[in-house]
């Protein structure tokens, strides 16, 4: 029996990452250099079916910074990044996907201090996309300080390129993947701002609205990923409390947020309402020495998702516990993920997995 109390599964899962970087500072410049590579590998006995995911990502990135003087500084950039899988799901429900997708992008920021308490900033970039071919997206925002209480507004575009299933996969049913698709792209307003309450308490709230174009969504026959012609409505307010004490720091947070297209219909995947905590603290007068603690709750509401049509998905509560220790250079890690073992699909039709134990270890160099 597996975590979700599911009888006849075994899963073997395993990932590889490698990442490097080379970085040159001087007095008012810096250039950085990144490349990563992960894989990814998923097997699955199902009961006498065979079940895998495999999949790579590579990306390749440059970027340069500039301080031209004390109100004006200004990056500029690149970026490559391939992704590749393959997945095949047997049994009763059949589905695979196979190939891949590249993307090209080249970016611009700057920032201008107009005065010492407020500062105005850009971002562009432009991606080609091997299938969705080329899209541009920037960023204009405003910040002003004063005294305890900073606030801002922006004003951003967005997009999303199609995923490779989208673009290649099929299943027993008759859905079948479409390279024709456009990116989905998106307009978004938003202001926000934090005020110190007190030394060590600050509250931080953001309102927004966003409207998606091109908004990529399964056909009315669920054969087909499609551009829709209907827009979606966005609008939503995110609050944090965020109190940072002597080595320790607790922070609660709410999301409420609303959905719909054009027509007043909401858009699935998308609850309602999140709230949740996070904790951290570093234990300093301990038995085994010092050690860090992070515990982190979160509550997602009930909101409608997709099963062979559109049902409501429950409402979960989740919580993880890590806990790091350095023990000679090396930082031990044990992560126990879904405390409360909560059973649930996310989304639906996807098992999550119940309450796991890891341990863990990173060596610096």
């Amino acid at each position: 029996m597996d975590n979700n109390g599911e009888f006849g599964y075994v899963m073997d899962n395993t990932m590889q990452a490698f990442q490097a970087g080379l970085d040159r500072i001087n007095q008012n410049s810096q250039d950085s250099l990144t490349f990563h590579w992960h894989a990814y590998a998923k097997n699955i006995d199902d009961g006498g079916f065979s079940d895998s995911n495999d999949s790579q990502s590579l990306v390749a990135r440059f970027e340069k910074k500039i301080d031209s003087s004390e109100k004006l500084s200004f990056g500029f950039g690149s970026e490559y990044k391939y992704d590749w899988a393959s997945f095949v799901n047997e049994g009763s429900f059949n589905q695979s996907t196979k190939g891949n997708v590249k993307d090209v992008g080249i970016f611009t920021n700057a920032g201008y201090k107009i005065l010492d308490n407020s500062i105005l900033s850009f971002y562009g970039r432009t991606d080609k996309h091997n299938t969705a071919g080329k899209n541009s997206t920037y960023k204009l925002s405003y910040v002003q300080t004063i005294d305890n209480f900073k606030f801002g507004t922006s004003h951003s575009t967005g997009l999303r390129n199609p995923t490779l299933y989208e673009l290649f996969g099929s299943n027993n049913l008759g859905y079948k993947g479409d390279i024709n698709l456009k990116a989905e792209k998106s307009k978004t307003n938003e202001i926000f701002g934090s005020y110190d309450l007190f030394d060590n308490l600050t509250l931080k709230s953001t309102a927004y609205r966003s409207t998606l174009l091109d908004r990529l969504e399964f056909n009315s026959a669920w054969t087909a990923t499609e551009n829709k012609m209907i827009n979606t409505n966005q609008e939503g307010l995110e609050s944090e409390l965020i109190y940072e004490g002597q080595n320790q720091r607790f922070s609660t947070f709410a999301t409420f947020s609303k959905s719909k297209t054009e027509g007043g219909r909401s858009q699935t995947r998308r609850p309602d309402l999140q709230y949740g905590a996070n904790f951290s603290k570093k234990f300093i007068n301990s038995v085994i020495g010092p050690f860090n603690m992070n515990l982190n709750y979160k509550f997602t509401g009930k909101h409608l998702d997709i099963d062979g049509g559109t049902r409501v998905a429950k409402s979960t509560q989740i919580v993880d516990l890590v806990f790091f220790k350095d023990l000679f250079g090396t930082v031990w890690n044990l992560n126990i993920s879904n405390l409360l073992d909560e059973k649930y699909e996310r989304p639906l039709t996807y098992s999550k997995n119940g309450r796991q134990l890891r341990i863990g270890f990173r060596k610096p160099y």
